[in-house]
């Protein structure tokens, strides 16, 4: 934890701030130190972003997909052209046809 952070800890988070920071520091804390499952997986991800989630936001989700392909087993980050947060909605033949595949795979 930075140090600005454990001033803005400290001293401007209210007690359920804090408690909820805490707990989200475990949490990930223990995600990190968890296997990757072990079932056939695809990790799909958006590449439209709002104009408000533009930048620093983004940016954030960019940094989290590694974590979230280790923490699944997923072999690739498959990015869904033209898709915003609602993949199915954006893209449904791009997610109807990961779901084939990865049905598929299983079937072997």
């Amino acid at each position: 934890m930075t140090t600005l952070m454990k001033t803005l800890r400290a001293t401007v988070f209210s007690d359920t701030q804090r408690r909820e920071f805490d707990d989200q520091t475990e949490c990930l804390a223990r995600l990190k130190a968890r296997p990757a499952l072990r079932i056939p997986s695809r990790l799909l991800v958006r590449t439209q972003y709002e104009p408000i989630e533009q930048g620093r936001f983004e940016a954030m989700v960019h940094a989290l997909e590694a974590d979230w392909q280790r923490m699944i087993g997923a072999p690739a980050i498959e990015r869904i052209c033209g898709a915003g947060h609602y993949l199915h909605r954006d893209q449904p033949q791009a997610v109807q046809h990961a779901l084939t595949e990865l049905l598929a795979a299983t079937a072997r």
